[in-house]
Formats: C-alpha cells, sequence, structure tokens
C-alpha cells in the first residue's frame, strides 16, 4: 500500500484516509481527490480544466465548485500566506503541490527516498497582515507568470516590496528553480554602480562573474528574480535585466522602482495609494473600516500598545489624516502608531505644524524609511537640479493643475520639458482632474510639507551662516 507523508500530515490513497499526526481527519470527498490528483503531479501546475475532469470525471460543474473545495482543502491544510505552503495557486493557469513529500510501500523497509526538494529561495518572510493589498497582488502574479520583466511603480512609501515579497511567495511553485530577492538599497550610486548591480544579483549563486557573465550564472529552469529599490542604480539594473531575460528565457524579473525601467519587454503596474475617504464629513465608523487606508491606522494604532479606538465621533478625523497623508502605507503607520501612543489629537496637532516629517519609525527601518523627511530626501536627491527647481515652485499650487500650467511655471528652468518629466517619472507628482475635467496634476499633501521643512531649513541655515 502507497503512503505519502508531507509536514505532519500521511495520506493513504488506496483507503482514502488523511492524517495528521496519526489523527484522521474529517475532509470532503472532492477535497481529497484534489489533493491525490496534484500529488501525482507535485511540483507541476495542473490547469484549472484538467482539475475538473480528474475529479468531477465528465460532470458539468460551476467554476466556483473548484474553487470551493480547493479552499477546503487548503484550509484542512492550514496552508495560507506567512506558513507552510501547501497547494499554490498560480494566477491564470492553476494549482500547484509545493511542499517537500516522500512516497513509500509499506511494506518496503527501506528509508523513503526524498520526491520533491524545498524550492530554494532567498525571499524575505511575508508580512502576517497584509491590509488592502489582495488584489494588487494578485494581478502582479498574473503579470509576472504572463510577462518576462514586470516592474511595480510608486512613490516611496506605498508599499511595493511588501507586494512583491508576497507575489514571490504566492507563485514559489510556478518557478521550480528558485524565487530569489535582490535588494539594491545598499548599493550606492557611483561610478562602481554597476559592479555593486552585478555583485547584488550574484548574491545567493555561484562563483564571480562580471556584468557579461551574469545570464549564465543563474541556475537552469524557471526561475523568478525579484529586484527591489532599483531606482538610484536604474540604468544599471535595466541593462542587466534586459540582458538576462534576453539570452535566459526561463527567467522573470519582478522590480520594484520610483520609475519604470524602460527596457524591452517590460510591464508596468502602477501600485495606487490605499483607499481614503474623499469626504469625512458625517463619516461612521462601520463605513470608515471599509477603506483600506484607515484599516491600516486602526490596525498599526492598536499594536502600538495603546488604547485608541476608532469610533463614529473620531471616524472623520481619522479619515482626515489618512487624507493628508495621501494614502501613504508608510506615512499612515507612523501617524498610527503616534496616536496608538499620544493620542489621535497629537497626530493632528504633528500634521499642522509639520512635525510629522520627523515621526521616527522602526529601529531595523531601511534608513530611507526610517521617517517621511527621509523618504522624500530619497526621491529629492535623485532628481536633476532643474527639476529640484520646478519641484519647489509647484509646490506653490495649492490644487490641482494642467500640463500647461506646470510647463508656465516651468519656463527658465534648465531643461524645463525633462524637469517636468523628472517628476512625473519618479512618482512626486499625483494625476487628478482639472476644474475642466482635464488630466491635471497635483503635489500630494506630503510632498509640499517636504518642500516648506526643506525651505524652512535653508532658511534656518543661512541666517545662522550670516551670524557666524
Amino acid at each position: 500500500m502507497e503512503i505519502i507523508t508531507f509536514g505532519p500530515f500521511c495520506l493513504r490513497p488506496a483507503s482514502r484516509l488523511l492524517e495528521k499526526d496519526g489523527v484522521p481527519l474529517k475532509v470532503g470527498s472532492r477535497a481529497l481527490d484534489l489533493l491525490i490528483v496534484l500529488l501525482e503531479r507535485a511540483g507541476e501546475i495542473i490547469s484549472n480544466k484538467e482539475l475538473v475532469t480528474r475529479v468531477w470525471r465528465g460532470l458539468v460543474v460551476e467554476a466556483s465548485s473548484l474553487r470551493v473545495h480547493m479552499t477546503e482543502l487548503r484550509k484542512t491544510l492550514g496552508d495560507r500566506r506567512g506558513t507552510a505552503r501547501y497547494v499554490v495557486n498560480v494566477p491564470g493557469q492553476g494549482y500547484c503541490f509545493v511542499a517537500p513529500f516522500t512516497r513509500r510501500d509499506v511494506n518496503e523497509s527501506a528509508p523513503p527516498e526524498i520526491a520533491l526538494r524545498p524550492v530554494p529561495s532567498t525571499l524575505p518572510p511575508i508580512l502576517d497582515r497584509i491590509i488592502g493589498r489582495e488584489d494588487a497582488i494578485a494581478n502582479v502574479a498574473r503579470l509576472v507568470i504572463e510577462h518576462h520583466i514586470v516592474t511595480i511603480v510608486a512613490a516611496g512609501g506605498i508599499g511595493k516590496t511588501t507586494v512583491a515579497v508576497a507575489v514571490g511567495h504566492e507563485l514559489a511553485g510556478a518557478f521550480p528553480a528558485g524565487v530569489h530577492f535582490v535588494d539594491f538599497s545598499t548599493v550606492e550610486d557611483s561610478a562602481c554602480a554597476r559592479a555593486g548591480v552585478v555583485a547584488a544579483m550574484l548574491s545567493g549563486f555561484r562563483g564571480q562573474a562580471n556584468a557579461a557573465d551574469l545570464p549564465a550564472c543563474f541556475p537552469p529552469g524557471l526561475t523568478l528574480l525579484i529586484l527591489d529599490n532599483c531606482e538610484h542604480v536604474i540604468n544599471e539594473v535595466a541593462a542587466a535585466a534586459e540582458g538576462i531575460v534576453g539570452s535566459q528565457p526561463d527567467i522573470h524579473v519582478l522590480a520594484t522602482s520610483r520609475e519604470t525601467l524602460r527596457v524591452r519587454g517590460e510591464t508596468v503596474f502602477t501600485l495606487p495609494p490605499l483607499l481614503f475617504p474623499a469626504d469625512e464629513c458625517r463619516l461612521k465608523a462601520a463605513n470608515a473600516c471599509e477603506f483600506p487606508a484607515i484599516q491600516l491606522f486602526v490596525d498599526r494604532a492598536h499594536a502600538a500598545g495603546g488604547n485608541f479606538e476608532l469610533t463614529d465621533a473620531n471616524a472623520g478625523v481619522v479619515a482626515s489624516v489618512c487624507r493628508r497623508l495621501d494614502g501613504i502605507a508608510l506615512a499612515i503607520e507612523l501617524a498610527a502608531e503616534r496616536a496608538g501612543i499620544f493620542g489621535l489629537a497629537e497626530v493632528v496637532s504633528g500634521l499642522e505644524s509639520g512635525m510629522h516629517l520627523r515621526w521616527r519609525g522602526r529601529r531595523t527601518a531601511a534608513a530611507r524609511h526610517r521617517d517621511l523627511m527621509a523618504l522624500y530626501d530619497w526621491s529629492y536627491d535623485l532628481l536633476p537640479e532643474g527639476a529640484r527647481t520646478v519641484f519647489r515652485a509647484l509646490s506653490k499650487l495649492s490644487g490641482p493643475f494642467s500640463l500647461d500650467v506646470a510647463r508656465a511655471i516651468a519656463t527658465g528652468t534648465t531643461g524645463a520639458t525633462d524637469a517636468f518629466d523628472s517628476l512625473v517619472t519618479h512618482c512626486l507628482l499625483a494625476h487628478a482632474a482639472c476644474n475642466d475635467s482635464s488630466i491635471g496634476y497635483m503635489l500630494p499633501h506630503t510632498g509640499r510639507a517636504y518642500v516648506e521643512e526643506k525651505s524652512r531649513r535653508a532658511a534656518i541655515g543661512a541666517d545662522r551662516a550670516s551670524c557666524a
């Protein structure tokens, strides 16, 4: 009799018995059939159509039936993000059994042979709780399967890395040669950037190599390469990514950046800010909780250890805070932690005074994510001087403005057109409708506050210099 074991589970297909730690489990007949079929071809993606054909044997069933019984199976296995993974859904393709397992006959005394080894991975752990990004994760996962180069683009602090890591975990079973994560934040933007990018990409792989040898250094088979924080070495990463994919068709690239790679075959996914109420008037707590920005605020305020509670009385204030922070996940987290410790009134006061730009985040966070000043400094320092000048000038506009207005303000700036384009491509300007409903732009509240604080610091520095 054949016995298949994986994790704490033991499956006896002939007896149609699934046990966990020796205890028989109650599992539906269809869910058990799905598990048996998936284990027959573990490590392969089995299409929804084939699963239905094998399990329902000629019956005509709704597509939802497969989802229902697959959900039952995954629930029985305790299979979810952040825990042991057994069955992975590959959007648009099907399902795959991805865990290591052993297959043996009970009459054999020989030690069991490993039938499937864990997929190699250098992914960071997935967050325990990801709020408001379910659709983004599913859409990016689908794009990664369908295209060879996908770039998640957004301003700093929106949550690009969070989504990319979640996609990597979601698609682990679809890339048998591994999912490999490369963080470029520590690579300096200098004359040595090219060498730094190559070294970072080779981290975890064999040997030393130069850029020309890079494609040959990756393992054979379907591989997902996640390139994180690319904006400051964008030219070097773009060249490397295009070269790798061009010579190794089994490699798919998922990049995160504040601007696109602009390479052949790239598909761009623009990650929006977390949704918040457009108008906080007469907002009730129950309605407010439907918005991901407010969900995140409440979640992080509770995690800070205070006694914050969302009520009908303060729901409008929380919505206003999220709106003034432009739905930026990092900014909302910093404000929520402050609210959990010092109260909501302190958060509102900080927004009014500009102190929110200096609220400190996690001690272990990357330097550019420790406060909002550092978040914007990272992007601001990447801009050419002309773009910085236009950025400061546009901060004086209080609402949406048209492209013509922006160009008029930029007139006289060296490389005016390129300067404005840089602000758009670096996600420092948001799209907005003008009064005539035409497409325009606006500087986010946090961006305007950053320019004001930077100007204030410059003025203080000038005064000190004049007094010296």
